[in-house]
């Protein structure tokens, strides 16, 4: 349902799974990481589904989401076990292997330490030759996948984890004379670690050993960071020997703020930044994941850069903006879909003779502004109950499937739950985005601080999410999406009006804080509150005295927020 109108961001995506590219990204030039940023029902997981069903059996592709099951993975090591597996698992002419990634892992195996620096030495050379046999690595590798597999969303993928264990067990490098595995050249890697360093690679091992066991965050970021250049380098090699290769292996990561995943991407753009310092060819590894809004930010702080873009834009890059800027990560904020995008869905639907899918489509996108999750679900709905297209109101009230509650109280804590780094529904934070809702843009917001529940996660989260934050007022500030507004002020509408946070007491502490100046805000909260007379003639006054292009500007600003208030509002103070 979402794909309709994402044509540029679908080609974008095709440029840099490709080798040779296209005019957004040339051959040989970086491959950035893709951040989908988008408020819930954005479409971001169903780009990843698409990109999944055309990429998974020509390249290499592993899709994963750290919250395919009840909480998040705390170290990234699970999310690069489940990338292991899915990208090891067969495609046709790539031979994937990760030598270094499991030599590290043997050595992880447990802590080698002792005073005697040559007994650790022998220790650790005991423990790697115990794992020159088939069954034992193989074993190994199986621990891993079953993991990994835990946080891939794919069908019957615990039954590919043998196979794949098998596969991988297989490629690594064997002695032809005595039918045991040779670590020589991987282990020679984690003394220079693509970097010149001239550590002796058994006590890199040994340390590696006494590290992974650490709970401080530096020691913890330091055994990831060489994970992933271990991965990468591991990567580089397996697909230099692919001949005639004309596509990059590819990781779809979903759910990217959960904080597993966000340690994934800033270990990759940090080992990243430090190869490419040392002239290291880039690694044919294409990274997309989504994002509310947070990791998005923590990868351009990570690069040094801020490279967002929506997907409207991309249309007009080039090579130059994307890849000449050679930025870690490329920011692209999902835009509604367009109403030409909502009648080409409304014309896949059946309809009764009696309605046109032109006139369906644009009421639906009056509605939702081409939010995809919402488009999809209305035209669904409508398809099953034509009748109810001169309703949509009723149609927003009805019950969605076999969910539990409303779709419009299912899309407003889809939005809720895509602010939070674990995806699930925080009731405060569910409440006071509620509350702040009334305000007509994100500096309006903080006026309402006081009246949330929960300052700490505002602070975090409300007042900074650039998904929450999406469009623009009419006085040119953030302001939220018009349609997930919509959908909260209903909720504000429904709370009783008695309430600290109902709808007259939230209104009139805005009104109360507006400067002297603003005569359109002040206009806007009279208006919210219902005092419509009063409104009007402030309006009518105000005609013949102010020039037509700003007095038009005023009644916008006047009326941009919904007639949805209560009611039963009691009369208010003057």
């Amino acid at each position: 349902m979402a794909f309709s109108g994402r044509s540029s961001l679908l080609s974008l995506i095709e440029q840099l799974i490709e080798v040779n590219g296209g005019h957004q990204v040339t051959a040989g030039t970086v491959r950035p990481i893709l951040v989908l940023e988008g408020v819930g029902g954005a479409g971001r997981s169903e780009v990843l589904d698409h990109t999944w069903r055309k990429w998974g059996g020509r390249t290499p592709t592993a899709r994963i989401d750290p919250l395919a099951v009840e909480g998040d993975p705390h170290s990234m090591r699970e999310v690069l076990a489940a990338v292991m597996l899915g990208l090891t698992t067969e495609v046709p002419d790539f031979a994937v292997s990760f030598p270094r990634v499991v030599l590290a892992n043997i050595a992880m195996e447990g802590p080698i330490e002792g005073a005697d620096a040559a007994a650790r030495r022998r220790a650790m050379v005991e423990r790697i030759n115990g794992y020159r046999d088939r069954g034992a690595v193989q074993r190994l590798i199986t621990g891993l996948f079953t993991l990994g597999a835990t946080y891939i969303p794919v069908p019957g993928v615990q039954d590919l984890v043998p196979v794949a264990a098998e596969e991988l067990t297989q490629r690594l490098k064997w002695s032809r004379l005595r039918a045991k595995l040779v670590w020589d050249e991987p282990l020679e890697w984690f003394g220079h670690q693509d970097q010149d360093f001239r550590h002796k690679p058994v006590d890199a091992l040994i340390t590696l050993s006494v590290q992974a066991r650490q709970e401080r965050v530096t020691v913890r970021q330091d055994v990831d960071h060489l994970l992933l250049a271990g991965l990468l380098a591991d990567l580089r090699e397996s697909l230099d020997r692919t001949l005639n290769r004309h596509s990059n292996a590819v990781v779809l990561l979903d759910n990217g703020d959960a904080p597993s995943a966000r340690e994934f991407v800033r270990s990759l753009v940090g080992v990243r930044n430090e190869l490419r310092h040392k002239g290291i060819p880039d690694d044919p590894l294409v990274v997309i994941t989504t994002s509310g809004g947070r990791s998005g930010h923590a990868a351009a702080e990570a690069s040094r850069h801020d490279p967002g873009w929506s997907e409207s834009e991309l249309e007009r890059l080039g090579s130059e903006e994307i890849c000449g800027r050679r930025p870690a990560a490329v920011r692209v904020g999902l835009d509604g879909l367009a109403v030409e995008d909502v009648q080409q869905l409304a014309r896949s639907k059946r309809w009764p003779g009696s309605l046109g899918s032109s006139d369906i489509a644009k009421r639906i996108h009056r509605l939702t502004g081409g939010h995809a999750e919402a488009t999809g679900l209305l035209l669904n709905r409508l398809e099953d109950q034509p009748a109810q297209v001169d309703d949509l109101d009723q149609v927003l009230r009805s019950q969605v499937g076999d969910r539990e509650g409303t779709l419009e109280r299912y899309l407003l804590e889809r939005v809720a739950a895509e602010l939070t780094p674990r995806g699930h529904i925080d009731e405060r934070l569910r409440d006071d985005l509620i509350t702040i809702a009334a305000a007509r843009d994100q500096k309006e917001a903080r006026v309402l601080a006081p009246l949330l529940g929960d300052r700490v996660n505002a602070e975090l989260v409300l007042f900074t999410s650039t998904t929450l934050w999406s469009a623009r007022s009419v006085r040119g500030e953030a302001a939220m999406m018009p349609f997930v507004r919509f959908l909260l002020l209903r909720a504000l509408a429904d709370r009783p009006v008695d309430r600290l946070t109902g709808w007259p007491k939230i209104f009139r502490m805005l009104e109360e804080r507006l400067s002297d100046d603003d005569l359109g805000g002040r206009l806007h909260h009279q208006l919210a509150l219902g005092y419509v007379d009063d409104v009007v003639t402030v309006l009518i006054e105000l005609l013949p005295v102010l020039p037509t292009k700003k007095w038009l500007a005023m009644l916008d600003e006047a009326v941009s927020t919904p007639n949805l208030a209560p009611p039963d509002i009691p009369p208010q103070p003057r």
